[in-house]
């Protein structure tokens, strides 16, 4: 009921209000919620959390045991499909400047629990997408304010978290496939659109890294994002090895 009724207005609201489709989803999907009685009292209170400074303490077993994987995972799934959605959406971002500007600001915030500051896939597309502002000049001011929203949210970290909990799981997974549609479907038409030098390689190796990522596998605690591009990349490889053409003999 929840998920199908929050569904059913984003699809209304992409026809009547396609800027606030999502909000309006959200909307009602909380008052489904609390009429078929899923919302829990979350027993939270109005608090202000500041930044707590963690000493940083280093050996060799964190360094590989947590901090290549994360630089890892962080890489395959944040920063490199972030760098992607904005190619999407027609912009030619500096993937020197970007990337060397958000580890810059992940070395500074990591005493401070900040340590996976990134080009967030999620974000870039919905920040960079048609819903945010028609004009792509323009739609800086929805990335701005996501950075605000962050840091606002982000005091309040204890009462937010115990918000989360009163939230019914399905409704949050409905939000967020919901608020992902347009980038789904723009990352899909790139994806599968032939290239003049190798069509079928491309497309081939685009379908093998959507069921690879989508398919949720984790090996080596690495997650199934940065399998996907590995598998993508190898089909792409084999299929672009040149093959010898045999030349039909000429009849006597």
């Amino acid at each position: 009921l929840v998920a199908g009724g929050l569904v059913i207005t984003y699809v209304l609201g992409r026809r009547f209000f396609p800027r606030y489709a999502v909000l309006g989803a959200l909307v009602v999907g909380c008052v489904l919620s609390a009429l078929n009685g899923d919302l829990v009292n979350p027993h939270a209170s109005l608090s202000l959390d500041g930044p707590h400074w963690t000493t940083p303490t280093f050996n060799v077993g964190a360094i590989v045991g947590i901090a290549v994987p994360l630089l890892i995972v962080t890489m395959a799934s944040q920063n490199g499909p972030g760098l992607e959605m904005l190619r999407n959406s027609g912009y030619k971002p500096n993937d020197r400047l970007l990337v060397g500007g958000t580890a810059t600001a992940w070395i500074a915030m990591a005493p401070f629990g900040g340590h996976a500051i990134n080009l967030a896939a999620i974000t870039a597309g919905i920040c960079t997408g048609r819903e945010s502002n028609e004009d792509p000049a323009k739609r800086w001011v929805a990335g701005v304010f996501c950075g605000i929203f962050y840091l606002v949210l982000g005091s309040m970290s204890t009462s937010l978290v115990a918000l989360f909990t009163a939230i019914p799981t399905d409704m949050v997974t409905a939000l967020a496939g919901v608020a992902l549609i347009g980038a789904l479907l723009s990352s899909l038409k790139d994806s599968f659109t032939p290239s003049v030098n190798s069509p079928v390689a491309v497309t081939e190796a685009a379908l093998v890294t959507l069921a690879v990522t989508a398919s949720g596998m984790t090996v080596w605690s690495i997650g199934s994002a940065f399998w996907g591009v590995v598998a993508g990349c190898v089909v792409l490889v084999v299929l672009r090895i040149p093959t010898r053409t045999r030349t039909a003999m000429p009849h006597p």
